[in-house]
């Protein structure tokens, strides 16, 4: 039996292209205007995509569209909570969670609770497939993106090693014991073996989401 989960308004991730026409989905590190901010800003840009989702789902703005200046805004923004250090990027899930709760306390005056599942780098120590799946649906049961940290993507070649990108739906196959997900990365949707970089990633990893 194949169970499936994901966030409730794909909608909310869209960002208009300079061409109307054109959609993304949940911004692109490349649009950042330096070169340092375009390599290491994985991490703001997700947790863009995740501001800006639950901003919109919540109607804080009152903003209906997002244009890709407007979320670049945004990214920049976040930069300055959010900031990679040389070297090393946002490359763990207490960097993340911490600059995020630090934006939202300044943007809008409250913490967000930070729950998060941390994947070591010693495979005996790691969850399996199906532990992952039951955080993974909670987060997503509650309309929560979640943020994907990988340090190595292992044997999946979707994936860009030492990244963050923000996982939006999952499907888990009891039977196969197959794990996938769906990302936002690169202005784009693309599907993952996730099961498959949780087994064979040789560092460390995990996920974080925020309510």
């Amino acid at each position: 039996m194949v169970r499936r989960e994901s966030i409730l308004n794909l909608d909310y991730l869209k960002i208009e292209g300079n061409n109307e026409n054109y959609i993304y989905y949940g911004g692109d590190q490349e649009w950042f205007k330096t070169a340092w901010r375009r390599i290491s800003g994985c991490g703001p840009t997700t947790a863009s995509a995740i501001i800006m989702y639950e901003n919109r789902k919540n109607d804080i703005e009152g903003v209906k569209k997002y244009s890709k200046s407007k979320f670049l805004d945004l990214m920049n923004d976040i930069w300055n909570f959010i900031t990679p250090i040389k070297g090393k990027g946002v490359n763990t899930i207490d960097l993340f969670f911490e600059g995020f709760k630090k934006y939202t306390k300044a943007r809008h005056d409250k913490y967000k609770e930070s729950i998060f599942m941390k994947i070591p780098i010693n495979f005996e120590d790691r969850p399996n497939k199906k532990e992952v799946f039951k955080f993974l649906y909670k987060a997503l049961e509650k309309d929560h993106p979640i943020a994907f940290l990988n340090l190595d993507n292992g044997k999946e070649n979707k994936l860009h090693r030492w990244h963050w990108v923000a996982i939006v739906a999952i499907a888990y196959d009891d039977l196969s014991d197959k794990l996938e997900a769906t990302i936002a990365d690169e202005g784009m949707l693309k599907k993952i073996n996730l099961g498959l970089w949780l087994t064979t990633a040789k560092n460390e990893g995990g996920f974080v989401y925020f309510e």
